[in-house]
């Protein structure tokens, strides 16, 4: 009976020690029997969640890796397509802290046919990195040890078994329209920032045009200076006001009667008054003692035909020097309507806002380049 006790324990021990001598395991790997839901029909998105969970080790200098590239790479599953996976990480302290992750895949069946499906298992790789080395090192040896475990599935489809021509995918290629998509985008960005920058370029153009008309020097005018004559110089804004003030004034003029005329002639006086200042605000070579006439015959000669304001400005001047002889010759022979007279005035002055000479400009532009090419023509013809 000893003997046989003795041989027992000796069998016990032989067992046992590989078991024992077994390297300890730091990873779980848990499945949950069913999907959410258990049952699926034609197109039907479903969830199956596994559990992975892993030990903490960084208070020894070794960590373990599970590899989450590997797991998110799995486009397919068996008959099953993956749709979505997303991981859950969650941690519990316990005697150690635990590493919980939630790994829910959302799937699809491709497979027409309608039965039981089994979702088959997936390795899950992980690492175990001792201290001293690195995450990325190649010694550390990748183990596959450890997977899910198959789960079923029932699938019913929605489609009567009749039809032959069953297709749960849709294969049409509608293409790709991202070029295009670009092209609009830059399209529509020129479109909003062409027209502002054109705008600027002009205003530009403009100042720099009066900038230079303004330092034109015209001796001949030199000496229509009276001595001892006080020069005034209004501002641009108040010579502008005034202008259209006594324009405002000439419309209310009625030629009724002598004494209307008589108001009339006087608005006229105002007016010229008006022009001559706003002139001299536009042509600094003007001065005070200059005519109306003088005024016209100025800008006529000494101003560039191109220039976006040349034609509004000899027009005021040519209307001062109709005004200035109404109120020379008096109330006799007076015919003119104040009304008419407004309205032209308003509209010679309204060629003087900035859209309206930035038209100008841009016409003036296409006039010059056409004369200057045409007088290229003709000097290639002349050499010939």
């Amino acid at each position: 009976m000893r003997y046989k006790a003795i041989s027992l324990a000796i069998a016990v021990l032989l067992i046992a020690t590989p078991i024992y001598a077994q390297p300890k395991s730091y990873i779980v790997v848990e499945t949950p029997g069913t999907t959410d839901p258990t049952t699926i029909i034609t197109g039907q998105p479903f969830t199956q969640t596994y559990v992975v969970r892993f030990i903490d080790l960084a208070d020894s200098s070794e960590k373990i890796i599970v590899q989450e590239e590997f797991l998110k790479g799995l486009k397919v599953l068996g008959d099953f397509e993956v749709l979505d996976f997303y991981i859950d990480k969650q941690t519990k302290q316990r005697e150690f802290l635990e590493h919980i992750w939630y790994l829910r895949y959302t799937l699809n069946i491709v497979n027409p046919e309608k039965r039981a499906y089994i979702i088959p298992s997936i390795k899950v790789p992980w690492k175990h990195k001792k201290a001293g080395q690195e995450e990325n090192d190649p010694s550390i040896l990748t183990n596959y040890d450890f997977k899910t475990e198959e789960v079923h599935i029932n699938y019913v489809t929605t489609i009567p078994e009749r039809d032959p021509y069953l297709e749960i995918r849709d294969e049409i290629n509608f293409g790709n329209f991202e070029k295009q998509a670009w092209i609009w985008w830059v399209v529509a960005w020129f479109l909003r920032v062409a027209p502002l920058a054109f705008l600027l370029t002009t205003l530009v153009a403009l100042r720099r045009s009066s900038r230079k008309e303004s330092k034109i020097k015209d001796a001949d005018t030199a000496g229509e200076i009276r001595v001892g004559e006080k020069i005034k110089n209004p501002s641009r804004s108040r010579a502008w006001f005034n202008l259209r003030t006594s324009i405002r004034y000439l419309g209310k003029c009625q030629t009724n009667s002598s004494g209307q005329i008589s108001a009339c002639l006087e608005a006229e006086a105002e007016v010229v008054t008006a022009i001559k200042d706003f002139l001299r605000t536009k042509i600094p070579q003007l001065s005070v003692g200059s005519t109306p006439l003088i005024m016209a015959k100025y800008i006529y000669e000494n101003i560039n035909q191109y220039s976006t304001k040349k034609n509004a400005l000899l027009q005021l001047a040519q209307k001062a020097v109709a005004y200035q002889a109404d109120v020379e010759k008096g109330k006799d022979g007076y015919s003119r309507t104040p009304l008419t007279e407004t309205k032209e005035l308003r509209r010679i002055v309204g060629q003087l806002k900035p859209h309206r000479r930035a038209a100008l400009f841009v016409r003036y532009g296409f006039l010059k380049a056409r004369n200057w090419l045409a007088e290229k023509l003709r000097q290639f013809r002349g050499k010939q």
